[in-house]
Formats: C-alpha cells, sequence, structure tokens
C-alpha cells in the first residue's frame, strides 16, 4: 500500500519539475559594423614659378629680328603644367598648313623659318584664382604677322584639380539656367554699348550680341570676355563683364559661388 502512495507524490514532484521555467539565455548584441568616414581631399595651393623670357630669331641681330616674348606664371605640377602650355600654344595662328603644337618649343621651332621683317610671338600665362580643387588660368598671345596690328587672343582656362579636366560653362551652371545668365551678361553689355556710344542702330545691327564659352571663375564673379572683333570693332580691344556671384545664386552650382 506504501507504494500507491508514494507514486501520486513522486508524480506531482516530477511535473513540478518540468512546469519550472528555464532561465534565458543571454542575447548576443550583433557586432556593430564600422562606418566610414569620408574626408573631403584638401588641396593646398600649388607653387608657382615666373619664366620670363625674350629671344629674337636665331643668327639675326639689330632691332628688326623676329622675335619671341614669354611672360609664363608656371605652375609647379607635372600634369597641369603641359596642359596650360599646350592651351597657351593652340591660341597662336600662323598659316593654315601649322600642326597642333604642345609645346613653346614646337611652336618656335614652325615660327622661325617662316618670319619675316618684324614678326613677333607673345605669350603671356596668368594664375588668376586657386580655391581648393579650383584653378583658374588666363592665358594671352598676341601675334604680329606683319599688317596694321597683330591678333590678340584671351582664354580662360577653369581647371578642376580633382580630375585635372577643363570646366565649361555647362559644368558650372545649374541645369535649365543658361538663358538666365546670358541675360544677366546681356545685360551689362548694353550698359557698354551706352559708355561707348555704340546705341547706333547700324552699329548693333552690324555687332549684335552673342554669347561665348570663354568664362573665368574670377575672385568676385564670373568673368566673360570677347576676342577682337566678335562683338565691336578692332579699336575697341576685348570686351569683359564680370557678372557678380551676389546675382548668380540659384543660376550657379554652389560649389562655385
Amino acid at each position: 500500500m506504501m507504494k500507491n502512495y508514494l507514486l501520486p507524490t513522486l508524480l506531482v514532484i516530477s511535473l513540478s519539475a518540468c512546469d519550472k521555467p528555464q532561465a534565458p539565455k543571454p542575447v548576443e548584441k550583433p557586432t556593430p559594423t564600422p562606418v566610414a568616414v569620408v574626408t573631403p581631399t584638401s588641396y593646398a595651393p600649388l607653387a608657382v614659378k615666373d619664366e620670363t623670357w625674350k629671344k629674337n630669331k636665331p643668327q639675326c641681330k639689330g632691332n628688326d629680328c623676329p622675335y619671341m616674348e614669354v611672360e609664363l606664371q608656371q605652375i609647379e605640377d607635372a600634369a597641369l603644367k603641359p596642359l596650360i602650355e599646350r592651351e597657351l600654344v593652340g591660341l597662336v595662328y600662323v598659316d593654315d598648313k601649322q600642326p597642333k603644337f604642345n609645346t613653346i618649343a614646337q611652336l618656335s621651332q614652325y615660327f622661325w623659318p617662316k618670319t619675316e621683317g618684324q614678326w613677333n610671338i607673345y605669350l603671356q600665362s596668368k594664375i588668376l584664382r586657386q580655391k581648393q580643387h579650383l584653378l583658374v588660368v588666363e592665358l594671352n598671345s598676341d601675334t604680329y604677322l606683319d599688317g596694321a596690328h597683330g591678333s590678340p587672343v584671351t582664354k580662360y582656362l577653369n581647371i578642376n584639380r580633382q580630375n585635372q579636366q577643363l570646366l565649361t560653362l555647362k559644368d558650372v551652371l545649374v541645369t535649365g539656367q543658361e538663358q538666365a545668365f546670358w541675360a544677366l551678361v546681356k545685360k551689362l553689355h548694353q550698359q557698354w554699348l551706352k559708355q561707348n556710344d555704340l546705341t547706333d542702330p547700324d552699329l548693333m545691327t552690324a555687332w549684335p550680341f552673342v554669347t561665348t564659352d570663354n568664362i573665368a571663375l574670377g575672385e568676385k564673379g564670373i568673368i566673360v570676355k570677347y576676342q577682337a572683333y566678335a562683338i565691336a570693332a578692332y579699336a575697341f580691344g576685348q570686351p569683359e563683364f564680370v557678372v557678380p556671384y551676389e546675382q548668380l545664386k540659384g543660376i550657379v552650382k554652389p560649389e562655385f559661388l
């Protein structure tokens, strides 16, 4: 009989043991994934070295010799220096048969055998601005091949140091804002016409307003420069207009303001 009493008791104890909740297993916290911090690349201003010289045609002596003259602000950068020199010599026109020049040395080798009288070439490069990845250079050439006057040409280079590419006006403007930009330039052009007494209808018909891709991202605004004969007679030189950055908000991309 004792066995019969013990059986229910053991069964209750056994069931109580099964009903006792087990301690929860500790939850393993996931290892956090490291977050890469992107630090903007900083671009220190490039060193600039001046180079100035004037050379007569080889074997020519006296004051009436053909010559070449340079006034250069040379960037101390192995990639950008040849790019700037190539763009500079590309401004010079000697004749229709000339090849594409990459260096001043190549230009001089082609120029000397063809020179007569006081033919001459003047070349100049100036660093206008260095701001982070932006480098702005002004290139000037003036070629005299006889005649009443020389042929001056100016070209601006807006260089993106991140990829060593030349920026165009399209790269600088907010999409769809080209017309708004040229409206501002045209307003400055109208003021210039009045200042130079060029508002005669016949003159305005002969020299209408046109756009140009020759722009520079200057310190205070975008510089727009025209070549001789582009919008006025040679006597008026190379007209230049500066659109202040204050007027270009919403027209020019923020990173260029």
